[in-house]
């Protein structure tokens, strides 16, 4: 009787991670629609309660790296890093939302504000990653020139793809709708 109610809802959530993602894709490439998102979303989902390792995930990264063509190192950064910026940034502000009706002692507080410096910290972080430009030959300077050359020729390539991904932040109207859509969720 109460499972009626929640799978709407589970679904409902599920659309506005699919519309999400979508948003995250735009900067890679022209995303696939959202009806084909949400599909490969549920069954990703489905694949992380019955799979070990988040294998749900990697299944969300390759079939769209497949099927449309996207870069799966920018795909990586949107699923991996991206998405879970977004969703420890929503899981914090919730939580001190919900702290500060509850009269929580100053000790839980403090973990709690330690929490979101971590959490803002890091999609600060990631932030900063996605207006990186890398120069030519940036493979070949620094700390990096000390690696053996295929390595280095493999950096240059999957390096700038990865950071592909993180498109999401590099425009703050589009951060904040999916930080809206993942407040939804």
């Amino acid at each position: 009787m109460y499972l009626l109610p929640v799978f709407p809802m589970y679904l409902l959530g599920s659309l506005c991670n699919a519309f999400r993602w979508r948003l995250a894709l735009h900067a890679v490439k022209e995303p696939p629609p959202v009806r084909d998102l949400f599909g490969i979303y549920l069954v990703a989902m489905m694949m992380n309660r019955l799979l070990p390792m988040r294998f749900g995930d990697i299944f969300r990264v390759q079939l769209p790296a497949r099927r449309y063509g996207l870069s799966g190192e920018a795909l990586t950064a949107v699923v991996f890093v991206g998405e879970t910026l977004l969703d420890g940034c929503a899981f914090v502000i919730l939580f001190l939302w919900s702290l500060a009706f509850l009269g929580v002692p100053p000790v839980h507080l403090t973990i709690a504000w330690t929490l979101s410096v971590v959490a803002t910290g890091g999609l600060a972080i990631a932030a900063i990653a996605a207006r990186l430009e890398l120069t030519e030959g940036w493979q070949d300077r620094g700390v990096i020139r000390h690696l053996p050359r295929t390595v280095r020729d493999r950096a240059g390539v999957v390096v700038p793809r990865f950071l592909e991904g993180f498109g999401l932040l590099r425009d703050l109207a589009v951060t904040g709708r999916a930080m809206a859509l993942t407040l939804c969720n």
